[in-house]
């Protein structure tokens, strides 16, 4: 989970790319589900998380915990955030 963090100097880097237009955001999409697909493929098959979630709504989700600030609060509301995804048995 801590590699789903950015450190500031990153995040802000991504932003700004990802803001520079249309397709630079497309892009952005692209490439943060193209890493956490095969992520979310394994800890669904491994029941470690829901089946119901989706890579868009993981990356949603990142996206919203990106957007608090500083680290540490970033770092906590993605745990909060990921827990909520936490496949129970039934």
């Amino acid at each position: 989970m801590e590699a789903c963090v950015l450190s500031e100097h990153d995040l802000a880097l991504f932003d700004l790319l990802a803001r520079a237009s249309a397709p630079s955001a497309d892009k952005g999409r692209a490439v943060t589900a193209e890493v956490i697909g095969p992520l979310v493929e394994r800890a669904q098959a491994a029941g470690k998380l829901r089946g119901d979630v989706s890579v868009e709504d993981v990356a949603a989700l990142m996206r919203m915990a990106d957007g608090t600030a500083p680290t540490k609060r970033r770092r906590n509301a993605l745990q909060v955030l990921l827990a909520g995804l936490v496949a129970h048995a039934h």
